[in-house]
């Protein structure tokens, strides 16, 4: 096989799950509205804010009773939201599609390259969701974040011995881009249903110069045609 020329060599990949992996965004936005369910005058509000903001589920449950509700929060309210939140989302995340070309794109790779995980899901969810799903396997590692991923990354990186330039983020929101690019990291963007918060056609990766696609098909010819993946 001819290696591609190019000076760029990707010895780890990471990637982002929801609306990465799996098609589970739309999944998001229907469990905001079943856990306010009782708001009906406020569902369009929550689910801009939501959208919008790539915090984890607990600060916006707070932001999102506080702020827009106007009511008050407590533990004992926020175990009640996560509990029925995490509920929907792991039955339905379970059983939805994977992003095209993703399964084959990990089996591709695992053994070859050490991959990640870095989610902003609670670790317990994540890690049933993967069992549940038969992915865990995939993965070196898997890590959550509070909002921004730059010091998962940079865990990784120092894990792996690597410098930032020998690994690769692939992700589908702005915030993890920017994660990327505070680890001083390459960056692969899907584009997914989170870009579409605005506009149909709008992407969040719009003016930046990043390789952008819509499935992995697309991403795992990238690669092939521009990176040599090399295991440590």
């Amino acid at each position: 096989m001819m290696l591609p020329k190019t000076d760029k060599v990707y010895r780890t990949i990471i990637l982002d799950f929801d609306g990465v992996l799996v098609e589970s965004n739309e999944i998001k936005d229907k469990a905001f509205e079943m856990v306010f369910a009782d708001y009906p005058g406020q569902i369009t509000q929550i689910l801009e804010y939501h959208r919008k903001t790539s915090l984890i589920r607990f600060e916006k449950f707070r932001y999102i009773v506080e702020k827009i509700l106007k009511l008050p929060y407590s533990q004992q309210l926020e175990e009640e939201l996560a509990r029925k939140f995490s509920g929907y989302c792991i039955k339905e995340v379970v059983v939805c599609p994977w992003v095209r070309g993703a399964e084959e794109f990990l089996s591709y790779y695992a053994g070859r390259l050490p991959l990640y995980l870095v989610s902003i899901n609670p670790l317990e969810d994540l890690q049933t969701i993967l069992g549940l799903r038969k992915m865990e396997h995939y993965f070196k590692g898997v890590y959550t974040a509070q909002e921004s991923k730059t010091s998962q990354l940079q865990d990784i990186l120092k894990k792996q011995g690597l410098l930032p330039t020998e690994a690769v983020f692939i992700g589908d929101a702005l915030s993890d881009y920017t994660s990327a690019k505070e680890a001083g990291i390459n960056f692969i963007g899907r584009r997914s249903s989170k870009g579409s918060i605005l506009s149909s056609s709008q992407s969040p990766f719009e003016g930046l110069s990043v390789p952008v696609f819509d499935d992995f098909y697309e991403i795992l010819r990238y690669i092939k045609g521009n990176t040599i993946c090399q295991n440590i």
